[in-house]
């Protein structure tokens, strides 16, 4: 089972909340990736590198179709991985969030940029391949300004879509793994700044 995430979009707090609630594992594999290749973008570290623009076959395979772990990648989008899962026919979870934001969250994470401006057209490039590519009935989007208003919604909202309806409950609360403290103040009650629209 994959979840696709844009960055700082709270998908390792859902990857850890679904496999508690299926009761599987979970993983974010990044052994693959050549960790010099990260050096591409030197504007910021943090966006993915170029092993996630053409992942194989088996790989995709392997994460969108092992039914005992829940998988969560920041996997480039693009229609060489949307032809894959198309033809694997996956069923797969897509978090985005507005470019702008994501890289206000990295700032606040104190992620190194060297390059904002560069940062926030790689990223928005991101994004945006994320909203041309993953969509149709394989995918399940999810806008991170709504799901951290609720949560609980979407998490249900993934079940159905993953065929565990018989899971789905009110009682189901997001892990807060990892978030940043805006995030906790968010999905705590606090009143935060707005997202921006995707």
């Amino acid at each position: 089972m994959l979840i696709a995430a844009c960055m700082k979009t709270a998908s390792t707090s859902l990857m850890i909340t679904l496999a508690k609630i299926l009761k599987l594992g979970y993983v974010q594999e990044t052994h693959f990736i050549d960790k010099e290749k990260i050096g591409q973008y030197p504007s910021c570290q943090f966006i993915p590198a170029k092993d996630m623009i053409r992942v194989s076959r088996a790989r995709l395979k392997s994460w969108s179709e092992n039914s005992n772990k829940v998988f969560k990648q920041h996997l480039v989008a693009n229609r060489y991985h949307l032809k894959i899962l198309k033809e694997l026919d996956c069923k797969v979870v897509v978090l985005i969030r507005n470019y702008e934001d994501i890289v206000s969250s990295l700032k606040r994470a104190k992620i190194p940029i060297s390059n904002e401006e560069k940062c926030l057209k790689q990223m928005k490039n991101f994004v945006d391949n994320y909203k041309k590519y993953f969509v149709g009935d394989n995918f399940l989007v999810i806008k991170f300004g709504e799901f951290v208003k609720n949560p609980t919604f979407y998490i249900n909202e993934i079940l159905n879509f993953w065929g565990f309806s018989e899971l789905c409950s009110e009682k189901h609360r997001l892990e807060k793994h990892r978030l940043s403290n805006d995030r906790n103040n968010e999905l705590n009650g606090v009143k935060m700044m707005p997202e921006r629209e995707v």
